[in-house]
């Protein structure tokens, strides 16, 4: 499921990296490739969709803004997508550093597409945030009206 979100934005980190993600790599006992590693897109997108929920779970029902109620709101949106931003980073950047990426003979995949796929996070992340908080706010008593 994860993979399909995901897809959407594989021209900002590139195929090669999309490869990887999906847990295809060249395999030696075969001779080509196959499904060899874990799938690091279903990883990225459950960490995005708990950290979104357990954010949207704090603001709505265990912190109470008194003022700019909306600004808190923006600022756990925020938040949320600066943690999955770097957790889409961290996690294909440390497979790069450990030499654990292999797309193939003469294809390659830069920390610029680590982060660029951080930042595809950051986006699917922030859209879990905003659908969830649709979903929930109705039970909130002092929030229920955040963000629209």
């Amino acid at each position: 499921m994860f993979e399909t979100i995901f897809s959407w934005f594989d021209s900002l980190f590139g195929d090669n990296l999309a490869q990887h993600l999906a847990g295809r790599g060249f395999s030696d006992e075969i001779g080509d490739y196959d499904y060899i590693n874990t799938n690091l897109f279903d990883v990225c997108g459950i960490i995005g969709l708990v950290t979104a929920a357990l954010f949207c779970v704090f603001f709505y029902y265990l912190w109470d803004p008194a003022y700019k109620k909306r600004g808190k709101w923006y600022l756990m949106l925020g938040t949320v997508a600066v943690i999955n931003l770097i957790v889409g980073w961290a996690i294909p950047y440390t497979d790069l550093i450990n030499e654990n990426i292999n797309v193939g003979e003469g294809l390659t995949v830069s920390g610029l597409d680590c982060f660029m796929f951080g930042f595809s996070d950051l986006i699917i992340s922030a859209v879990f945030f905003f659908i969830i908080s649709c979903i929930i706010k109705w039970g909130s008593t002092g929030n229920k009206y955040i963000p629209f």
